[in-house]
């Protein structure tokens, strides 16, 4: 009997290892396209370069917020509804009669428990950068129902477009990449090697070396505004506080 419950430990181990390396490969794949293929990618050189990466990010992050829905929502049903099943199954139920004053008792007992559940879970398991987080979303939200700019709360102002969807896309991904990923040596080698090729472009263009040609019909002044594969100077600078 004990070599049997043993053997069922190292499965369901096991499985939850499997399942925890799946997870972190998914995040690990996209925080690598998100912060690697981004600052690279501009189809059309500076030409509505905010809006080309804005595409890419919105689509990546819908893929893999999709991605991680799915997973979580068989998680779910697996641990909540499957294996509760077979283990009522293997139950024999007793029947027990319970007057209606006893069941709405019971009801408004198990609801204010669950309320009490929920309120402590949230108070142990958020931290304080997810209380900020989760606080800025509220403000975000007051703010877009509020907002006399009714045309633009969606997607935002063009060439900027941090709409809702765009802040929304932030919390989402904070929360599921904070829970599910931490950075290992081989990722940021990978993210150095990428920053250093956009890095590397910036300071020989601004040298007067156009390696990549996105300077190719640009006047002096839109020269001297953008930079490399980012676009505007400050993007670039942003980027580095980034990283560092």
């Amino acid at each position: 009997m004990a070599k049997k419950l043993v053997k069922k430990d190292n499965k369901k181990q096991k499985s939850e290892s499997l399942f925890e390396l799946v997870i972190r490969m998914i995040t690990g794949i996209y925080m690598v396209v998100v912060l690697c293929g981004m600052p690279l990618y501009a189809p059309d050189t500076y030409y509505s370069i905010g809006d080309h990466k804005w595409k890419y990010w919105i689509i990546s992050t819908a893929i893999y917020v999709g991605v991680m829905a799915l997973i979580g929502i068989g998680w779910l049903v697996d641990k909540y509804i499957v294996k509760k099943n077979k283990t009522s199954t293997g139950k024999n139920a007793k029947s027990t009669k319970v007057t209606a004053d006893n069941a709405s008792d019971r009801n408004e007992a198990g609801l204010k428990g669950k309320c009490s559940q929920i309120l402590n879970w949230l108070n142990t398991n958020l931290t304080i950068t997810d209380k900020f987080v989760a606080g800025y979303l509220v403000v975000v939200l007051i703010g877009s129902l509020f907002s006399p700019y009714k045309d633009q709360i969606l997607i935002g102002t063009t060439g900027w477009n941090m709409g809702l969807l765009s802040q929304l896309g932030f919390v989402l991904t904070y929360f599921i990449v904070s829970r599910t990923w931490k950075a290992s040596n081989g990722f940021m080698k990978v993210v150095v090697v990428c920053s250093t090729l956009v890095f590397l472009f910036g300071v020989l263009m601004r040298f007067g070396n156009d390696p990549i040609g996105f300077y190719n019909g640009l006047t002096e002044e839109e020269k001297f505004n953008f930079i490399s594969t980012l676009g505007q100077t400050s993007w670039y600078s942003s980027f580095l506080v980034l990283l560092v």
